[in-house]
């Protein structure tokens, strides 16, 4: 059960010190998409690999084949038929997500904070933040994500991203392994 969190500070301590130890990280995901008109989730599945020199491959594998790749300012985005690659510098929609998932993974709460309202709560597991968005814009589009960090080694488990009509996408890493060594080529946007 979820209760609101004693130690902040300890634990924004905790998430800094052990993300600044990761210097990679590779695991599988299951997305899970959850729509008020449909029965059962949408379920899609896939590898993710992270590494501290602003890199992140998020690759789709079913049902259908789709990449993100974020490589410093240049982000790739690929399905089947076609690939795109769009440079944050000059899309602030971009700029705003890839530094927010940045300084997730690189335990940043301060970059976080400066956008979103954070709330923090734990369960027997997980260390749990709420991220409410402050620009009201944004609010048109996202209700809350709720980030799930792992109590033994402040990896992300699990993310939640809420909108506002409460249809949700949850994120599950499984099968982490953490300063793994990941090739440059996994990287690539061009």
């Amino acid at each position: 059960m979820m209760k609101k969190m004693v130690d902040v500070n300890g634990f924004k301590a905790n998430l800094l010190s052990s993300t600044q130890k990761a210097k990679s990280i590779e695991c599988d995901f299951v997305q899970k998409k959850y729509l008020e008109v449909l029965e059962e989730p949408v379920v899609s599945k896939g590898t993710f690999c992270f590494k501290r020199e602003n890199l992140i491959r998020w690759e789709y594998l079913s049902p259908v084949k789709y990449l993100i790749i974020i490589n410093n300012d240049k982000v790739l985005v690929k399905d089947e038929k076609k690939s795109n690659v769009i440079d944050t510098k000059t899309n602030k929609l971009f700029k705003e997500l890839t530094d927010m998932m940045m300084s997730c993974f690189k335990g940043n709460l301060q970059v976080i904070e400066k956008k979103y309202s954070v709330q923090y709560f734990e369960d027997e597991k997980n260390y749990i933040t709420r991220l409410v968005p402050l620009d009201k814009n944004a609010g048109v589009y996202l209700k809350n994500i709720d980030m799930y960090f792992d109590k033994k080694d402040m990896t992300i488990d699990k993310l939640l991203i809420v909108e506002p009509s409460n249809d949700y996408t949850e994120y599950a890493f499984i099968n982490k392994k953490l300063n793994t060594v990941i090739s440059a080529e996994k990287f690539k946007v061009n």
